[in-house]
């Protein structure tokens, strides 16, 4: 196998890739849970957020407050 038929395989190679990517970032983007907003500041969740944390209620900001808050109370 030459240098020419090399590259020609390194391009179909990424090509493939490429499609086989764009394949699955479709399926995340289909199997997306609904929009959901923060119980206490009613900002949307970021679906990124939504999707490690399934069933999340708050945004990372009011989370982070309410765990502080529960510290502060439970070492009160």
């Amino acid at each position: 196998m030459d240098d020419v038929d090399k590259a020609q395989q390194e391009v179909e190679h990424q090509i493939s890739t490429s499609i086989t990517n764009r394949k699955l970032e479709d399926e995340v983007k289909a199997a997306r849970p609904p929009v959901t907003k923060c119980i206490e500041c009613e900002e949307v969740i970021p679906i990124e957020r939504q999707l490690i944390m399934p069933g999340c209620q708050r945004c990372v900001t009011c989370k982070e407050r309410s765990e502080l808050l529960n510290k502060r109370i439970n070492h009160a």
